[in-house]
C-alpha cells in the first residue's frame, strides 16, 4: 500500500479561481501524485492564485513540488506530458527536500517546467535565483495541495539571500516581465517590508508612497491587472524612468541616512 501524502481536495476547491481552473488543478494534482507516489512530500500553489489576485486571462499557476529524491528522466517525461495535457498555464519548480533547505544563491533545483509552448522542461545545473523567491512566496502565502501545512515544509528565506534574488530580478523587469510597473512596485515594497507581498498589495501601497507623478500610471496598471490585461502602453523611455525612480528608492532603503 502506498504511503504517499494525501491530496487536499478542500484546498484545491477552496482556491479563488473559476471552477474549470480548479478542476484542471485537481486533475493535474492527482496525476502528479500517481507519477511521484511516495517520492512527493509536498505540492504547494503560491503566487497570484494563492494571494487571490488570479485572472485566467493573464495569470500563470505557480507551483512548487518537493520530493524526497531527484526525479529520473522517465518520471520527468511523464510530468511533462501531464503539463502539456493540463489545459492551464502551470509554472512549476521541482526540488528535493535537501535542495529546498539550501541557503545559497543561486539555489539548487531539480528541474523546472515552464508553460511556454504547452510545457517545457528546463534544467538549471548552475542553480536558480527564482526558486528562492518561489520558496519565500510559498512560505508567505502558499496553499498546500499535497502534504502538510506550508510552514511545516517551507522556511523563510534569509533576507541576505532574498535581497540578492530581488536585485537579480530588478535588472530584467523591463525585458522579461508582464506588468513591469507593478513588478517594480513589488520590489520596492519587498525592500521596505522585508517580504514579497503581491503585485496588487505593492501597487496599492506604492500609490500612497511614491511621488504623485507616478500615481496615474500605477492606478492604470492596477486596473489593467485586475482585468487580466497584461499589455503595457508605456514607452520604453517611461519604463526606464520608472525603473530609475524605483532603483533610487531601493538604494535609499539599502543605505538609510
Amino acid at each position: 500500500m502506498s504511503n504517499a501524502p494525501s491530496i487536499d481536495g478542500d484546498g484545491i476547491f477552496g482556491l479563488s479561481c473559476p471552477r474549470h481552473v480548479k478542476t484542471a488543478i485537481a486533475d493535474y494534482t492527482e496525476k502528479l501524485a500517481r507519477i511521484l507516489d511516495k517520492k512527493i512530500t509536498c505540492l504547494c500553489v503560491h503566487g497570484s492564485l494563492a494571494r487571490k489576485c488570479f485572472h485566467p486571462a493573464s495569470s500563470d499557476i505557480d507551483l512548487i513540488a518537493v520530493t524526497s529524491e531527484p526525479c529520473v528522466e522517465s518520471c520527468v517525461s511523464s510530468i511533462l506530458r501531464v503539463h502539456q495535457q493540463a489545459g492551464i498555464p502551470i509554472d512549476a519548480f521541482f526540488v528535493t527536500a535537501d535542495q529546498l533547505d539550501a541557503e545559497e544563491v543561486p539555489a539548487p533545483v531539480d528541474f523546472v517546467v515552464k508553460p511556454m509552448s504547452g510545457g517545457k522542461v528546463i534544467r538549471l545545473p548552475s542553480g536558480s535565483y527564482d526558486v528562492l523567491l518561489h520558496r519565500q512566496d510559498a512560505y508567505e502565502a502558499g496553499i498546500t495541495l499535497i502534504g502538510p501545512m506550508r510552514r511545516e515544509v517551507f522556511r523563510p528565506v534569509p533576507w541576505a539571500l532574498l535581497s540578492q534574488c530581488l536585485d537579480h530580478i530588478f535588472r530584467h523587469v523591463v525585458e522579461k516581465f508582464k506588468h513591469p510597473i507593478l513588478v517594480f512596485c513589488r520590489l520596492v515594497y519587498a525592500y521596505e517590508h522585508k517580504e514579497l507581498g503581491s503585485k496588487k498589495i505593492a501597487g496599492e501601497w506604492a500609490s500612497g508612497e511614491f511621488s504623485k507623478q507616478w500615481l496615474p500610471i500605477i492606478e492604470q496598471c492596477l486596473e489593467r491587472y485586475a482585468q487580466g490585461d497584461a499589455t503595457c502602453n508605456l514607452s520604453r523611455k517611461e519604463l526606464m524612468r520608472f525603473e530609475e525612480y524605483c532603483g533610487k528608492r531601493i538604494g535609499q532603503l539599502k543605505s538609510p541616512s
